[in-house]
């Protein structure tokens, strides 16, 4: 499929591919993916973050994203810069599928490691509300939604 996707040359059909591909379950391939994203000739320049937001859409490659970003900071600075509004709203969209307090740590700290967020600011604002949301969300419901799926679990298989 990644073959296919390389050498297809309607954008529409390129888009569905790339969504077939980033919703992998499969760890290695989604690292794969990440690999690929900066080889212009395997993902174009205008692709790359919704090649990443795609992946980040599944609940398997979310954390993956999250550490590939935080690796890859400053090449991705570098490459797009930090007036890149896709760039800002791509930290926010990865972010805001979080919701430990670990991951509020983390993201706090990335924060904290790379103040400037140029066009970005608005988004990280955001992403750390909605984080935090995320958060209280679960502490509030788990217990509730632990329940629900054992009792559901119990009456699908008897």
């Amino acid at each position: 499929m990644l073959h296919r996707y390389v050498t297809e040359t309607n954008a529409q059909e390129k888009t569905k591919m790339a969504v077939g591909l980033a919703s992998t379950t499969e760890d290695w391939v989604a690292q794969r993916l990440l690999g690929l994203a900066t080889n212009e000739s395997v993902v174009r320049s205008q692709d790359y973050f919704s090649m990443l937001n795609n992946l980040a859409k599944s609940p398997w490659n979310t954390y993956l994203v999250w550490d590939y970003v935080r690796s890859h900071w400053e090449e991705m600075v570098d490459r797009f810069t930090l007036n890149n509004r896709y760039l800002g709203r791509m930290v926010k969209y990865v972010i805001t599928r979080l919701s430990s307090p670990t991951h509020l740590n983390d993201v706090k700290d990335f924060f904290d490691q790379y103040p400037e967020a140029g066009s970005g600011a608005r988004s990280r604002k955001q992403a750390l509300e909605e984080l935090e949301g995320n958060i209280k969300w679960v502490t509030q419901h788990a217990d509730d939604l632990s329940a629900w799926l054992v009792n559901w679990k119990h009456q699908q298989h008897p």
